[in-house]
Protein backbone atom coordinates (compact mmCIF):
# COMPACT_ATOMS: atom_id res chain seq x y z
CA UNK A 1 0.00 0.00 0.00
CA UNK A 2 2.93 2.51 0.89
CA UNK A 3 4.00 1.96 -3.07
CA UNK A 4 0.40 2.41 -4.11
CA UNK A 5 0.34 5.67 -2.31
CA UNK A 6 3.76 7.24 -3.10
CA UNK A 7 3.08 6.67 -6.84
CA UNK A 8 -0.38 8.36 -6.22
CA UNK A 9 1.18 11.25 -4.66
CA UNK A 10 4.55 11.93 -6.61
CA UNK A 11 2.69 11.44 -9.41
CA UNK A 12 0.04 14.18 -8.84
CA UNK A 13 1.73 16.47 -6.75
CA UNK A 14 5.43 16.07 -7.93
CA UNK A 15 6.68 14.64 -4.66
CA UNK A 16 5.06 17.03 -2.22
CA UNK A 17 4.45 13.94 0.10
CA UNK A 18 6.80 11.89 -1.10
CA UNK A 19 8.61 9.71 2.19
CA UNK A 20 5.47 10.56 4.47
CA UNK A 21 4.19 7.64 6.55
CA UNK A 22 1.25 5.86 6.35
CA UNK A 23 -2.00 7.53 8.74
CA UNK A 24 -2.17 5.48 12.19
CA UNK A 25 -5.81 6.01 11.63
CA UNK A 26 -5.98 2.24 10.94
CA UNK A 27 -3.56 0.65 13.79
CA UNK A 28 -5.95 -1.49 15.87
CA UNK A 29 -8.36 -1.46 13.35
CA UNK A 30 -6.91 -4.77 11.25
CA UNK A 31 -5.24 -7.63 12.44
CA UNK A 32 -4.16 -10.05 9.57
CA UNK A 33 -3.51 -12.71 12.30
CA UNK A 34 -5.47 -15.87 12.13
CA UNK A 35 -8.20 -16.20 15.18
CA UNK A 36 -10.98 -19.42 14.75
CA UNK A 37 -14.04 -18.61 14.22
CA UNK A 38 -16.90 -20.92 14.59
CA UNK A 39 -20.41 -21.33 12.75
CA UNK A 40 -22.34 -18.34 13.99
CA UNK A 41 -25.34 -19.09 11.84
CA UNK A 42 -28.41 -18.17 14.60
CA UNK A 43 -30.20 -21.23 13.26
CA UNK A 44 -30.69 -24.49 11.77
CA UNK A 45 -32.70 -24.48 8.24
CA UNK A 46 -35.28 -26.84 8.74
CA UNK A 47 -36.73 -29.32 5.72
CA UNK A 48 -40.14 -28.55 5.43
CA UNK A 49 -42.75 -29.32 2.86
CA UNK A 50 -44.47 -26.58 1.32
CA UNK A 51 -48.09 -26.97 0.88
CA UNK A 52 -49.67 -23.38 0.18
CA UNK A 53 -52.38 -21.72 -1.94
CA UNK A 54 -49.24 -19.07 -3.20
CA UNK A 55 -47.18 -22.06 -4.43
CA UNK A 56 -48.25 -23.19 -7.80
CA UNK A 57 -48.81 -26.80 -8.37
CA UNK A 58 -45.66 -27.93 -10.72
CA UNK A 59 -43.48 -25.26 -10.13
CA UNK A 60 -40.23 -25.81 -8.37
CA UNK A 61 -39.17 -23.31 -5.64
CA UNK A 62 -35.51 -22.71 -4.11
CA UNK A 63 -35.75 -21.77 -0.36
CA UNK A 64 -33.53 -19.05 1.12
CA UNK A 65 -30.98 -19.62 2.88
CA UNK A 66 -29.35 -22.52 1.49
CA UNK A 67 -25.57 -23.42 1.20
CA UNK A 68 -23.53 -21.33 -1.17
CA UNK A 69 -26.60 -19.04 -2.20
CA UNK A 70 -24.47 -16.03 -2.78
CA UNK A 71 -22.62 -17.90 -5.09
CA UNK A 72 -25.15 -18.56 -7.41
CA UNK A 73 -23.80 -17.71 -10.98
CA UNK A 74 -27.26 -16.74 -12.46
CA UNK A 75 -28.71 -14.98 -9.78
CA UNK A 76 -28.89 -11.58 -11.63
CA UNK A 77 -32.36 -12.96 -12.71
CA UNK A 78 -35.49 -11.90 -11.09
CA UNK A 79 -36.66 -15.18 -8.80
CA UNK A 80 -39.02 -16.33 -7.36
CA UNK A 81 -37.90 -17.75 -3.79
CA UNK A 82 -39.16 -19.34 -0.45
CA UNK A 83 -37.49 -17.33 2.06
CA UNK A 84 -36.98 -18.89 5.79
CA UNK A 85 -36.41 -16.40 9.10
CA UNK A 86 -36.61 -17.64 12.24
CA UNK A 87 -39.77 -16.59 14.62
CA UNK A 88 -37.73 -15.11 16.70
CA UNK A 89 -36.32 -12.41 14.56
CA UNK A 90 -39.70 -11.63 12.39
CA UNK A 91 -43.24 -11.15 12.81
CA UNK A 92 -45.04 -13.64 11.02
CA UNK A 93 -48.16 -12.09 9.98
CA UNK A 94 -50.01 -12.42 6.80
CA UNK A 95 -48.39 -11.04 4.06
CA UNK A 96 -51.18 -8.44 2.71
CA UNK A 97 -50.66 -6.80 5.99
CA UNK A 98 -46.96 -6.28 5.10
CA UNK A 99 -44.97 -2.87 3.66
CA UNK A 100 -41.73 -2.64 1.66
CA UNK A 101 -40.25 -2.47 4.99
CA UNK A 102 -41.52 -5.08 6.79
CA UNK A 103 -40.29 -7.54 3.44
CA UNK A 104 -37.02 -5.79 3.73
CA UNK A 105 -37.11 -6.59 7.69
CA UNK A 106 -37.50 -10.22 6.64
CA UNK A 107 -34.63 -10.88 3.70
CA UNK A 108 -32.21 -9.37 6.50
CA UNK A 109 -33.21 -11.41 9.32
CA UNK A 110 -33.17 -14.95 7.04
CA UNK A 111 -29.86 -14.06 5.04
CA UNK A 112 -28.07 -11.37 7.31
CA UNK A 113 -27.17 -7.76 6.54
CA UNK A 114 -26.06 -6.70 3.17
CA UNK A 115 -23.90 -4.00 4.53
CA UNK A 116 -20.49 -6.20 4.39
CA UNK A 117 -21.69 -6.30 0.34
CA UNK A 118 -22.05 -10.09 -0.41
CA UNK A 119 -20.97 -11.11 -3.91
CA UNK A 120 -25.29 -10.78 -4.65
CA UNK A 121 -28.16 -9.91 -2.42
CA UNK A 122 -31.63 -10.45 -3.28
CA UNK A 123 -34.41 -7.73 -2.95
CA UNK A 124 -37.85 -7.05 -3.11
CA UNK A 125 -38.71 -6.74 -6.92
CA UNK A 126 -41.19 -3.95 -7.08
CA UNK A 127 -43.98 -4.88 -4.58
CA UNK A 128 -42.20 -8.24 -4.18
CA UNK A 129 -45.19 -10.39 -4.83
CA UNK A 130 -45.06 -11.84 -1.52
CA UNK A 131 -47.46 -14.07 -0.76
CA UNK A 132 -48.05 -15.76 2.57
CA UNK A 133 -46.86 -17.46 4.86
CA UNK A 134 -46.33 -20.58 3.36
CA UNK A 135 -45.55 -22.87 6.35
CA UNK A 136 -46.87 -23.16 9.78
CA UNK A 137 -43.79 -24.16 11.86
CA UNK A 138 -42.42 -22.61 15.59
CA UNK A 139 -39.48 -21.74 14.37
CA UNK A 140 -39.45 -20.26 11.21
CA UNK A 141 -42.08 -17.85 8.90
CA UNK A 142 -41.45 -18.38 5.39
CA UNK A 143 -42.82 -16.41 2.23
CA UNK A 144 -42.75 -16.79 -1.46
CA UNK A 145 -41.38 -13.50 -2.46
CA UNK A 146 -40.38 -12.26 -5.98
CA UNK A 147 -36.69 -10.58 -5.95
CA UNK A 148 -33.80 -9.37 -8.20
CA UNK A 149 -30.27 -9.17 -7.06
CA UNK A 150 -27.89 -6.21 -6.22
CA UNK A 151 -24.52 -7.09 -6.67
CA UNK A 152 -21.10 -5.07 -4.62
CA UNK A 153 -19.26 -3.15 -7.62
CA UNK A 154 -15.70 -3.53 -7.17
CA UNK A 155 -13.19 -1.22 -9.26
CA UNK A 156 -14.55 1.24 -12.09
CA UNK A 157 -18.01 -0.02 -12.85
CA UNK A 158 -19.87 0.94 -15.89
CA UNK A 159 -23.48 2.95 -14.57
CA UNK A 160 -25.95 4.45 -15.51
CA UNK A 161 -27.92 7.26 -13.54
CA UNK A 162 -25.55 6.05 -11.03
CA UNK A 163 -26.54 2.26 -11.11
CA UNK A 164 -24.16 0.15 -12.31
CA UNK A 165 -24.96 -2.12 -15.12
CA UNK A 166 -22.96 -5.74 -15.32
CA UNK A 167 -23.14 -8.58 -17.31
CA UNK A 168 -24.37 -11.88 -16.35
CA UNK A 169 -22.04 -15.02 -15.89
CA UNK A 170 -22.77 -17.91 -18.63
CA UNK A 171 -21.04 -20.87 -20.09
CA UNK A 172 -18.86 -19.39 -22.65
CA UNK A 173 -15.18 -19.98 -24.29
CA UNK A 174 -15.23 -16.04 -25.87
CA UNK A 175 -13.75 -14.94 -22.87
CA UNK A 176 -11.44 -17.02 -21.35
CA UNK A 177 -8.08 -18.59 -22.05
CA UNK A 178 -7.46 -22.20 -22.09
CA UNK A 179 -8.06 -23.83 -18.65
CA UNK A 180 -5.02 -24.53 -16.65
CA UNK A 181 -4.42 -26.93 -13.33
CA UNK A 182 -4.28 -24.74 -10.08
CA UNK A 183 -2.13 -25.22 -7.39
CA UNK A 184 -3.83 -27.33 -4.65
CA UNK A 185 -6.97 -27.83 -6.88
CA UNK A 186 -7.16 -31.50 -5.67
CA UNK A 187 -7.66 -30.48 -1.63
CA UNK A 188 -10.75 -28.26 -2.53
CA UNK A 189 -14.41 -29.19 -2.00
CA UNK A 190 -17.15 -28.91 -4.08
CA UNK A 191 -18.17 -25.89 -1.80
CA UNK A 192 -14.64 -24.27 -2.35
CA UNK A 193 -14.97 -24.92 -5.87
CA UNK A 194 -18.52 -22.88 -6.45
CA UNK A 195 -16.83 -20.22 -4.61
CA UNK A 196 -13.76 -19.47 -5.91
CA UNK A 197 -14.99 -19.95 -9.64
CA UNK A 198 -17.89 -17.72 -8.65
CA UNK A 199 -15.81 -14.79 -6.71
CA UNK A 200 -13.20 -15.07 -9.98
CA UNK A 201 -16.48 -15.01 -12.73
CA UNK A 202 -18.01 -12.16 -10.55
CA UNK A 203 -14.37 -10.16 -10.80
CA UNK A 204 -14.78 -10.44 -14.63
CA UNK A 205 -17.75 -8.99 -15.14
CA UNK A 206 -16.48 -6.10 -13.05
CA UNK A 207 -13.54 -5.90 -15.79
CA UNK A 208 -15.53 -6.42 -18.45
CA UNK A 209 -17.83 -3.66 -17.41
CA UNK A 210 -15.03 -1.37 -16.93
CA UNK A 211 -14.57 -1.81 -20.68
CA UNK A 212 -17.50 -0.26 -21.16
CA UNK A 213 -16.58 2.70 -18.65
CA UNK A 214 -13.52 3.65 -20.11
CA UNK A 215 -15.17 3.66 -23.56
CA UNK A 216 -17.96 5.98 -21.86
CA UNK A 217 -14.98 8.36 -20.44
CA UNK A 218 -13.12 8.37 -23.48
CA UNK A 219 -16.28 10.01 -24.95
CA UNK A 220 -16.63 12.28 -22.15
CA UNK A 221 -13.16 13.01 -22.14
CA UNK A 222 -13.32 14.15 -26.24
CA UNK A 223 -16.23 16.39 -25.23
CA UNK A 224 -14.26 18.18 -22.85
CA UNK A 225 -11.50 18.68 -24.87
CA UNK A 226 -8.86 16.52 -22.39
CA UNK A 227 -5.42 16.96 -23.73
CA UNK A 228 -3.90 13.80 -25.57
CA UNK A 229 -2.13 12.10 -22.43
CA UNK A 230 -5.36 11.98 -21.04
CA UNK A 231 -7.06 10.25 -23.98
CA UNK A 232 -4.33 8.24 -24.37
CA UNK A 233 -4.11 6.60 -20.92
CA UNK A 234 -7.85 6.17 -20.91
CA UNK A 235 -8.10 3.93 -24.32
CA UNK A 236 -4.68 1.90 -22.53
CA UNK A 237 -6.67 1.64 -20.06
CA UNK A 238 -9.61 0.15 -21.84
CA UNK A 239 -7.01 -2.40 -23.48
CA UNK A 240 -5.48 -3.36 -19.60
CA UNK A 241 -9.14 -4.09 -18.91
CA UNK A 242 -10.51 -6.57 -21.69
CA UNK A 243 -7.24 -8.54 -20.82
CA UNK A 244 -8.12 -8.58 -17.30
CA UNK A 245 -11.68 -9.94 -18.01
CA UNK A 246 -10.04 -12.65 -19.84
CA UNK A 247 -7.75 -13.74 -17.28
CA UNK A 248 -10.54 -13.63 -14.47
CA UNK A 249 -12.51 -15.35 -16.37
CA UNK A 250 -9.69 -18.07 -17.47
CA UNK A 251 -9.23 -18.86 -13.70
CA UNK A 252 -13.00 -19.04 -13.12
CA UNK A 253 -13.45 -21.39 -15.28
CA UNK A 254 -10.67 -23.61 -14.03
CA UNK A 255 -11.96 -23.71 -10.69
CA UNK A 256 -15.50 -23.91 -12.46
CA UNK A 257 -14.66 -26.76 -14.60
CA UNK A 258 -16.21 -25.32 -17.62
CA UNK A 259 -15.61 -22.26 -19.61
CA UNK A 260 -17.36 -19.01 -18.36
CA UNK A 261 -17.87 -15.59 -19.82
CA UNK A 262 -19.93 -12.32 -19.66
CA UNK A 263 -23.27 -12.45 -21.24
CA UNK A 264 -24.92 -8.94 -22.91
CA UNK A 265 -24.70 -6.17 -20.74
CA UNK A 266 -26.91 -3.16 -21.61
CA UNK A 267 -25.75 0.06 -23.10
CA UNK A 268 -28.87 2.10 -22.94
CA UNK A 269 -28.40 5.47 -21.64
CA UNK A 270 -25.07 5.17 -21.18
CA UNK A 271 -24.30 8.50 -22.89
CA UNK A 272 -26.68 10.38 -21.67
CA UNK A 273 -24.78 12.79 -19.56
CA UNK A 274 -21.58 12.88 -21.56
CA UNK A 275 -21.34 16.57 -21.65
CA UNK A 276 -22.52 17.91 -18.35
CA UNK A 277 -19.29 18.15 -16.64
CA UNK A 278 -20.74 18.01 -12.77
CA UNK A 279 -21.88 14.56 -13.81
CA UNK A 280 -18.70 13.16 -14.90
CA UNK A 281 -16.36 14.80 -12.02
CA UNK A 282 -18.27 12.97 -9.75
CA UNK A 283 -18.69 9.55 -11.76
CA UNK A 284 -14.40 10.27 -11.42
CA UNK A 285 -14.21 10.93 -8.17
CA UNK A 286 -16.64 7.81 -7.31
CA UNK A 287 -15.43 5.53 -9.51
CA UNK A 288 -11.38 6.17 -10.37
CA UNK A 289 -10.16 8.11 -7.16
CA UNK A 290 -12.39 5.89 -4.90
CA UNK A 291 -13.48 2.49 -6.45
CA UNK A 292 -10.19 2.25 -8.36
CA UNK A 293 -7.74 3.28 -5.48
CA UNK A 294 -9.53 0.45 -3.22
CA UNK A 295 -9.37 -1.69 -5.70
CA UNK A 296 -5.96 -2.08 -6.73
CA UNK A 297 -5.00 -1.80 -3.21
CA UNK A 298 -7.05 -4.45 -2.39
CA UNK A 299 -5.24 -6.84 -5.23
CA UNK A 300 -1.65 -5.58 -4.43
CA UNK A 301 -2.80 -6.80 -0.58
CA UNK A 302 -3.96 -10.24 -2.05
CA UNK A 303 -1.02 -10.97 -4.50
CA UNK A 304 1.46 -12.30 -2.43
CA UNK A 305 -1.49 -14.56 -0.56
CA UNK A 306 -1.76 -16.80 -4.00
CA UNK A 307 -0.31 -19.94 -3.58
CA UNK A 308 -0.85 -20.75 -7.35
CA UNK A 309 2.26 -18.63 -9.22
CA UNK A 310 0.13 -17.81 -12.32
CA UNK A 311 -2.61 -16.72 -9.96
CA UNK A 312 -0.11 -14.55 -8.07
CA UNK A 313 1.14 -13.39 -11.50
CA UNK A 314 -2.29 -12.07 -12.49
CA UNK A 315 -2.61 -10.32 -9.56
CA UNK A 316 0.21 -8.52 -9.50
CA UNK A 317 -0.37 -7.41 -13.03
CA UNK A 318 -4.18 -6.41 -11.99
CA UNK A 319 -3.06 -4.47 -8.53
CA UNK A 320 0.05 -2.36 -10.96
CA UNK A 321 -2.27 -1.41 -13.92
CA UNK A 322 -5.81 -0.96 -11.56
CA UNK A 323 -3.24 1.77 -10.00
CA UNK A 324 -2.14 3.14 -13.07
CA UNK A 325 -6.32 3.72 -13.80
CA UNK A 326 -6.37 4.66 -10.55
CA UNK A 327 -3.60 7.57 -11.26
CA UNK A 328 -5.61 8.83 -14.38
CA UNK A 329 -7.89 9.53 -12.31
CA UNK A 330 -6.84 11.41 -9.91
CA UNK A 331 -4.93 13.40 -12.48
CA UNK A 332 -7.99 13.78 -14.49
CA UNK A 333 -10.07 15.51 -11.83
CA UNK A 334 -6.91 17.40 -10.71
CA UNK A 335 -6.91 18.85 -14.46
CA UNK A 336 -11.01 19.62 -13.98
CA UNK A 337 -10.57 20.86 -10.70
CA UNK A 338 -7.72 23.25 -12.35
CA UNK A 339 -10.05 23.85 -15.73
CA UNK A 340 -13.32 24.53 -14.07
CA UNK A 341 -12.57 25.99 -10.20
CA UNK A 342 -15.93 26.38 -9.76
CA UNK A 343 -16.98 22.44 -9.50
CA UNK A 344 -14.05 22.31 -6.58
CA UNK A 345 -17.36 22.57 -4.13
CA UNK A 346 -19.10 19.75 -6.07
CA UNK A 347 -15.64 17.18 -5.46
CA UNK A 348 -15.29 18.43 -1.83
CA UNK A 349 -18.86 17.02 -1.47
CA UNK A 350 -18.28 13.64 -3.44
CA UNK A 351 -15.63 12.80 -0.55
CA UNK A 352 -17.17 13.91 1.84
CA UNK A 353 -20.59 12.28 1.16
CA UNK A 354 -18.46 8.62 0.95
CA UNK A 355 -16.66 8.94 4.06
CA UNK A 356 -16.68 5.46 5.84
CA UNK A 357 -15.37 4.99 9.34
CA UNK A 358 -11.48 3.51 9.98
CA UNK A 359 -13.18 0.60 11.59
CA UNK A 360 -15.26 -2.09 9.89
CA UNK A 361 -18.47 -3.22 11.84
CA UNK A 362 -18.45 -6.78 10.40
CA UNK A 363 -14.37 -7.64 11.27
CA UNK A 364 -13.54 -10.44 12.49
CA UNK A 365 -10.24 -13.05 12.75
CA UNK A 366 -10.20 -15.18 9.84
CA UNK A 367 -11.21 -18.57 9.71
CA UNK A 368 -9.06 -21.89 8.43
CA UNK A 369 -11.70 -22.12 5.74
CA UNK A 370 -10.94 -18.15 4.90
CA UNK A 371 -7.30 -18.76 4.43
CA UNK A 372 -7.74 -21.52 2.32
CA UNK A 373 -9.66 -19.09 -0.04
CA UNK A 374 -7.40 -16.29 0.50
CA UNK A 375 -4.72 -18.52 -1.33
CA UNK A 376 -6.99 -19.12 -4.25
CA UNK A 377 -7.57 -15.28 -5.00
CA UNK A 378 -11.05 -15.69 -3.24
CA UNK A 379 -11.81 -13.14 -0.33
CA UNK A 380 -14.97 -12.50 2.11
CA UNK A 381 -16.67 -9.61 1.90
CA UNK A 382 -15.68 -8.88 6.10
CA UNK A 383 -11.91 -8.78 5.36
CA UNK A 384 -12.51 -6.82 1.82
CA UNK A 385 -14.52 -4.52 3.48
CA UNK A 386 -11.92 -3.47 6.02
CA UNK A 387 -9.03 -3.17 3.40
CA UNK A 388 -11.34 -0.84 1.31
CA UNK A 389 -11.56 1.26 4.80
CA UNK A 390 -7.97 0.88 5.05
CA UNK A 391 -7.18 1.86 1.65
CA UNK A 392 -9.49 5.13 1.52
CA UNK A 393 -8.06 6.75 4.74
CA UNK A 394 -4.27 5.66 4.02
CA UNK A 395 -4.83 6.70 0.18
CA UNK A 396 -7.45 8.19 -1.04
CA UNK A 397 -8.01 11.06 1.77
CA UNK A 398 -3.95 11.88 2.06
CA UNK A 399 -4.99 12.28 -2.08
CA UNK A 400 -7.56 14.54 -1.58
CA UNK A 401 -6.92 16.18 1.02
CA UNK A 402 -3.38 17.66 -0.83
CA UNK A 403 -5.20 18.29 -3.94
CA UNK A 404 -7.90 20.37 -1.88
CA UNK A 405 -4.88 22.37 -0.53
CA UNK A 406 -2.69 23.30 -3.54
CA UNK A 407 -6.32 24.73 -5.01
CA UNK A 408 -6.95 26.64 -2.28
CA UNK A 409 -3.81 27.90 -1.59
CA UNK A 410 -3.94 29.07 -5.45
CA UNK A 411 -1.06 27.13 -6.47
CA UNK A 412 -0.69 26.29 -9.72
CA UNK A 413 2.34 24.40 -10.50
CA UNK A 414 0.75 21.01 -11.19
CA UNK A 415 -1.43 22.87 -13.93
CA UNK A 416 1.44 24.49 -15.99
CA UNK A 417 2.57 20.91 -16.20
CA UNK A 418 -0.62 19.56 -17.33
Amino acid sequence: MQDLRNTLLRSLYKGALAGAALSPVMMGCINESVTEQGNNKPWTLNKTTYTSSCLEDGESYTEYPHEGWEYNMSSSDQQTIIVCAPQSQVNCKHAMNMDAADVEAHITAALGSDDACPPSYPYADGDGNVCGPVVDSDEECCYRITVAFTFCVEGRPFTVDGMARLARVKESDGWCDEAFMPTGLDLLNEKHLREIAFKWAEAGTHEHASVASFAKFIMELMSLGAPLHLVQSATNAMHDEIRHARDCFTIASSYAGKKLGPDKVSVDGGLAHVQDEEAILKAAIYEACIGETLAASVAQWMAPKAIDDHVREIFEQISMEEGSHAQLGWEFVQWMLYTRPHLIPVAKACFEESYEEPCSPWAQGLTREERILLGHGCIREPLEDLLRRRAYHTLVIPCADLMFSLLDSGLNDAHAQI
